[in-house]
């Protein structure tokens, strides 16, 4: 139809040197399984056409487009994604390993305007395979949490990734959105101090402040103000994952997980970007812009490594001192709801449905906030009503379970 635009992929991301080994399956990758020839997205049948000398691109071709009418800049993403692979090697940095596969292993494909980036990979997942991000310059039917509606205008980074984990309790699903969004306000602080640093030399104190803030459960945030979201999405998958060493098969099932990531970094609508962020809190520190291929390329692995860590640990806990660092709710005091299993907690006499006053103290082991309450000193879990928008208006408290 002429409503979607060509996508192109490159498989893998990175310049990999031939004869590389799969760092996380512990043997030579086997060749990528073949791109399909056509892709459904919201009821429409898109056709595939290879390009390429060696088969490693792709063309996902509608009537009469050219590739030029695509702004993500594949060449550009791909150096990027190498280079920092190459600098994670040099630095021995923990995610080397993350930034190895995403190079190597990974495939992306990049499209003018979609639907949905989120609805190309789960319409397609078992075509499309293992490790693949599909990036859009725009997208005109995107959905957020619960289902509403997601603005993705030109300028915003916006992009989904798809990739297997395995997971030993699948209560600690929900815990990979914080891994997530923690990996994104790591990546724009690490954009951001790497442009300044490059042209103007201090980081301007990014090193132990954070620029980006983390909204519970999955916001984004610059200062008070929203620049992106988080949605994650998993299914089980049917093979086994296996994982180093001699390529043994882990324990525990293996999930299929979609992320999703929307992230304004240069529109000024319909919220605000990082790059005017950068100019409002740095001025006249540069003229350098974050680029969505700069910050796709520092995101990714992130994501891998932060995702793949909690799976391997069975929790987010190892993560909680990283996440506290940009998180917005430390010491926050918040007015909720009491709930049935609430009542008269430690002495306070509160039945269903009234107002108590709480303090955050973190993320219980399920995920949900942690708080205390202000006229028992008791712990509780702040959960979420199920009726706002806002998670963060509409929450009662229940008993912490043992």
């Amino acid at each position: 139809g002429d409503g979607v635009d060509v996508l192109f992929a490159r498989r893998p991301i990175g310049r990999a040197p031939t004869g590389v080994r799969d760092p996380v399956n512990g043997g030579t990758p086997s060749e990528h399984p073949a791109l399909p020839r056509s892709i459904t997205c919201c009821g429409r049948t898109l056709q595939v056409q290879l390009e390429g000398g060696q088969g490693t691109a792709a063309r996902l071709l509608s009537p009469a487009e050219a590739k030029d009418s695509i702004t993500f800049n594949l060449d550009a993403f791909g150096s990027l994604v190498s280079d920092v692979a190459a600098a994670a090697a040099r630095e021995g940095s923990g995610d080397r390993a993350a930034c190895e596969e995403v190079a190597e292993l990974w495939s992306v494909l990049a499209a003018r305007s979609v639907p949905s980036t989120q609805m190309i990979v789960e319409e397609n997942a078992k075509d499309l395979g293992d490790k693949v991000v599909v990036v859009a310059d725009e997208q005109t039917d995107g959905r957020g949490r619960s289902g509403n509606s997601w603005t993705s205008p030109a300028g915003c980074l916006t992009f989904s990734a798809m990739f297997h984990v395995n997971l030993l309790d699948i209560s600690k699903l929900p815990v990979l959105q914080y891994a997530v969004t923690l990996a994104a306000v790591k990546a724009i602080d690490q954009e951001v101090a790497r442009l300044l640093h490059d042209i103007d030399g201090p980081t301007y104190g990014l090193d132990s402040e954070p620029f980006s803030r983390i909204k519970w459960p999955n916001d984004v945030y610059i200062g008070r103000r929203k620049v992106g979201g988080v949605l994650c999405h998993a299914s089980k998958h049917a093979g086994p994952h296996r994982g180093g060493g001699g390529g043994s098969v882990l324990p525990g099932d293996t999930y299929r997980l979609t992320v999703g990531v929307g992230i304004n970094v240069n529109n000024a609508e319909p919220s605000l970007c990082i790059n005017q962020a950068v100019r409002e809190a740095f001025p006249g520190a540069s003229t350098k812009l974050t680029t969505r291929e700069g910050l796709l390329a520092s995101m990714l692995p992130k994501i891998v490594h932060t995702c793949k860590a909690t799976c391997l640990h069975n929790s987010f806990e190892p993560l909680h001192a990283e996440y506290y660092k940009h998180w917005l709710h430390s010491g926050q005091h918040l007015s909720v709801k009491t709930s049935a299993d609430s009542e008269g907690l430690g002495g306070g006499g509160a039945t269903t449905g009234d107002t108590v006053h709480v303090k955050v103290n973190g993320l219980s082991p399920s995920g949900f906030l942690l708080a205390k309450r202000e006229d028992s000193g008791e712990m509780v879990e702040l959960h979420p009503d199920g009726n706002s928008l806002d998670l963060m208006e509409g929450l009662i408290c229940r008993k912490v379970m043992p």
